[in-house]
């Protein structure tokens, strides 16, 4: 009988896991761009080239760029996931080396230029997005599969990068 309960509890738990973790694919389209910054191209092939030879590298490593501008301050991180995430300021797309590069951007940058085409993807979105509406900051809760992150800042026209 305790063997019993034992194996319902642990169900029960598992189920209860397996519901607060629920998250959903969206389709979307984003337009293409290309990148036209040479310093941000260099990165960007620094990158390709670290994570091939991380351990968790495989071919359907998606990438990420993301720029964001407050107070006078840009900020630019690259990095790598193995799920294509939707957070909402994603402008758009590009392709590298066969590998996604999903871009996303709080203003205007000129970093990277539309091509003209669009490309449609299925997006991970978790299902417990929150937003904090006093700055606007978008708080999302998902399961982390991050691994590479670099950190840089806009200072003087230049991507210095943050240790």
């Amino acid at each position: 009988m305790l063997y019993k309960n034992y194996i319902l509890m642990c169900l029960v738990c598992l189920n209860v896991m397996i519901a607060k973790s629920e998250n959903v694919e969206t389709k979307d389209t984003l337009a293409v761009y290309k990148i036209v910054n040479t310093e941000l191209q260099k990165i960007v092939d620094s990158l390709l080239i670290h994570e091939k030879d991380m351990d968790y590298y495989d071919s359907s490593l998606v990438f990420y760029i993301d720029v964001q501008h407050r107070k006078d301050i840009t900020l630019l991180s690259v990095g790598s996931f193995h799920k294509i995430l939707k957070t909402g300021n994603e402008i758009g797309c590009l392709t590298i080396k066969n590998h996604i590069f999903i871009i996303s951007s709080n203003y205007e940058t000129n970093f990277f230029k539309k091509t003209g085409c669009k490309k449609g993807y299925d997006f991970y979105k978790s299902l417990e997005q929150t937003e904090d509406n006093s700055e606007g900051i978008v708080i999302d809760i998902y399961e982390d599969d991050s691994y590479t992150q670099w950190n840089y800042r806009l200072i003087n026209g230049k991507l210095i990068m943050i240790p």
